[in-house]
């Protein structure tokens, strides 16, 4: 009997995020998987400032890469942007592990200044953690606004897609990994999952199969690129060129003096970084006694700042590796544009999107994530 390799599609899996909008599918091909398809637009304005300029922007966008690519279908996984989503931590007592929804209602939604009976508020158990001598859980919150959820989706349905899921943007990152760390020796070790957006940093801490920690640090690619916009008296597209460029090797046209000063202008603001990430690992020691990171992987657009991961080096004293998103995945069958030795890490959270309620199982309970 002859048998036909049947293509599944997976969703689409679209990072809408403060300077660039990533879209991707992935395809599994008998017991391969491929990336069908994959595309980008880098933003040209901030898309804080005007809303309404921002919405077009994104709509558009979204459009033209559903015109030119190979997409399949219109089922989307999307993610909500860390400037828009909340996340905290609270120890509870054991017996109130059962009553988390009533603590939606009161503790939880007043901090946030939340409605919980319209806003949207999900969770995941980090585990047992001592707080002085009394034994506590760790319970990690997520939330945000109806408002913002109801603007997210008429983006993606004016865009022509069909909202599959919204993920927090921790979730999508870890699931990436899920796929290519399957053993049990590899889903047991603890490790610091980093994200260097452009707004945002995002450290959790913890293993493939567990989260022990997430934290939201407010620094990132834009405060850098001011900083070298400022000490060189030049505009911020062009700094993030410059900056971009000393990242990537492609330093034939500068001279010594150039890549000294912009290593100068974001020395500050590295170290500042890195020093926050080091206060999140000594946490962690302290609250989960003994379960410290063996080795950092680091993703986003900010991972290929060469200062920031030797800053970061010498602040965490453990191995720092920068993640392959696509490691194992064919991609000879797009015309997705790369540098051959660049590890992609900036894909990360479409990847994790893109294989939602698909290829792997997720980690964590239907409690935290809303479909």
């Amino acid at each position: 009997m002859i048998r036909f390799a049947i293509n599944k599609n997976g969703p689409i899996g679209l990072d809408i995020g403060s300077n660039s909008i990533k879209m991707l599918q992935f395809v599994q091909s008998g017991g391969n998987i491929r990336l069908g398809a994959a595309d980008k637009v880098q933003c040209k304005f901030d898309m804080g400032d005007d809303p309404q300029k921002s919405k077009e922007f994104i709509v558009e966008s979204i459009k033209e890469m559903l015109r030119r690519g190979a997409f399949t279908g219109t089922k989307v996984v999307s993610c909500i942007p860390n400037d828009s989503i909340k996340i905290k931590s609270l120890r509870l007592d054991p017996s109130d592990s059962e009553k988390i929804e009533g603590l939606l209602q009161e503790e939880l939604a007043e901090r946030f200044n939340f409605d919980s009976s319209k806003d949207e508020i999900r969770y995941i158990t980090a585990g047992k953690v001592y707080h002085g001598s009394e034994l506590k859980n760790e319970v990690i919150f997520f939330a945000t606004d109806r408002k913002t959820i109801e603007n997210h989706i008429s983006i993606i349905e004016e865009s022509g897609l069909v909202p599959e899921a919204i993920d927090p943007v921790p979730c999508a990152i870890l699931r990436s990994f899920q796929r290519t760390m399957r053993r049990q020796v590899d889903q047991d070790i603890v490790r610091s999952f980093i994200d260097v957006g452009n707004l945002y940093t995002t450290v959790m801490i913890g293993s493939c199969s567990r989260i022990y920690f997430i934290k939201q640090i407010p620094s990132g690619g834009k405060q850098l690129n001011e900083s070298v916009s400022g000490k060189l008296g030049i505009g911020i597209e062009e700094a993030m060129l410059l900056r971009s460029k000393i990242q990537h090797g492609n330093t034939e046209s500068l001279n010594n003096t150039t890549i000294q000063a912009v290593a100068d202008a974001i020395n500050r603001g590295v170290e500042e970084l890195a020093r926050e990430i080091s206060l999140c690992h000594k946490y962690c020691a302290v609250t989960f006694r003994g379960d410290q990171p063996k080795v950092a992987i680091l993703t986003g657009g900010e991972a290929y700042e060469k200062v920031f991961v030797d800053s970061l080096k010498t602040y965490l004293n453990i191995d720092i590796e920068t993640a392959h998103p696509f490691q194992g995945v064919d991609l000879s069958n797009t015309s997705f544009v790369r540098d051959e030795n660049s590890p992609l890490c900036e894909w990360a959270v479409a990847a994790g999107l893109g294989l939602k309620n698909w290829h792997v199982n997720n980690y964590i309970g239907a409690n935290n994530e809303r479909d």
